[in-house]
């Protein structure tokens, strides 16, 4: 499962768009590596204000790892959206426990930490 393609200001406005057309925004470098790495692309997937249906798709697909690009401020929204999604009672052994995340190197250190933009989550529950 491949979210996303770069982060910048021109790929949020592309990719706001690009379900209407039936594109599908990755970084196709990243995706001939992965084929020739013998590591298939499940799904790519791709928001830019409501993160719900990317959290259901996540869940649904059942990828276990998960390649996010995107700012620290989108990835707030979707780990949000799939903790919120997530009945309290299948908390303990959710399926997101079992994913493995490659962000952005360049989030800052306590990203996580950090309040804003709606986030109806504490950082304990994004962190989980």
């Amino acid at each position: 499962m491949v979210l996303g393609s770069t982060c910048s200001s021109v790929t949020e406005i592309t990719a706001s768009v690009a379900n209407l057309s039936g594109l599908q925004q990755l970084d196709e470098f990243m995706k001939q590596e992965l084929i020739l790495a013998d590591i298939e692309v499940v799904s790519t997937q791709m928001f830019t204000t409501n993160p719900e249906i990317c959290a259901d798709n996540l869940k649904k697909n059942d990828a276990r790892i998960i390649i996010g690009s995107m700012y620290e401020d989108k990835a707030k929204m979707l780990l949000c959206a799939i903790y919120n999604n997530t009945p309290e009672a299948e908390r303990p052994n959710a399926w997101y426990k079992k994913i493995v995340w490659l962000l952005p190197s360049m989030f800052f250190k306590h990203w996580m930490d950090v309040g804003g933009n709606g986030i109806s989550c504490t950082p304990d529950q994004i962190q989980e």
